[in-house]
Order: structure tokens, then sequence, then C-alpha cells
């Protein structure tokens, strides 16, 4: 009985589980505006079980936003203060079922004080390959 109780806790206490800790190598055309401007790869380090991610070389590490069976949302990203000379979100997510990342970053500037405000939007839709999992950096 201990043993079965054991293996119960070990099997539904969040024990990370290989297929929830994966690399995704991604590979693919990036647009500015809706123009195609050439290819973008990056490197994705995931543990869904711990609900944090990094990218190459993983200088920071985020905590992952929903989990689904079909997607992963990743952390928005928001540089800048609305209304200010520069502003900058980006929203990125891994979709499971078509092996594929999508990632839109959108920038509004103004050149001068009093200019009009512009805006540039990229975008990328990569494929991506899933590989082992390399870790995170030990924390600091």
């Amino acid at each position: 009985m201990k043993a079965l109780l054991i293996a119960h806790l070990l099997l539904f206490s969040g024990a990370a589980r290989a297929e929830d800790r994966f690399d995704l190598s991604c590979e693919g055309p990036r647009s500015l505006n809706g123009v195609e401007r050439g290819r973008s790869t990056i490197l994705l380090r995931i543990d869904l079980g711990a609900r944090r991610y990094c990218i190459a070389d993983c200088k920071e590490v985020w905590q992952i936003s929903p989990v689904s069976a079909e997607r992963v949302d990743f952390r928005d990203h928001v540089v800048g203060t609305k209304g200010s000379a520069a502003e900058a979100t980006s929203k990125s997510h891994f979709d499971r079922v078509s092996s594929r990342y999508h990632s839109t970053k959108v920038m509004n500037y103004t050149l001068t004080k009093g200019s009009p405000r512009r805006t540039i939007t990229s975008v990328e839709d990569l494929t991506c390959v899933a590989g082992p999992f390399s870790g995170f950096p030990a924390a600091s």
C-alpha cells in the first residue's frame, strides 16, 4: 500500500515529465510591415511543469502564460510607456499542433517632439523542431 501511495504521489506531484521539458529550434520568414525581410531563427528552452521558458543563451527566465494541449502562450513583453517617444510590445506563442512559433512585435515611435507617430510591425511565423531540454542556467 505504501508503494502504491508513493507511486501515486510521484505521478501527480508535478514532477517533471520528459515531454514537459524540451528545447524548440525554430526557423522561418520574418516580415516588416507586411513585406518579407529575411529569415529568423530562435531557440527556446521550455519547462511546462515549472511554467518557465527562456530564449537562446537564457539571460533571463520568464514565466509561461496559459498552456493548453494546443498552445503555449509566452509572456507579453512591453518596453516604454504609452505616449513616450518609443514603445514596443511583443506577443508570441507556440502552436503545439502545427509545431509553429508565432511572434508579433509592434513598435510605435516619434522621431522628434511633435512629429507624427510611426509604427513598425514585425511578424515571425517559424517552423519548430523539438529537442532534448538543455536546462536553464544556474541561478547566480
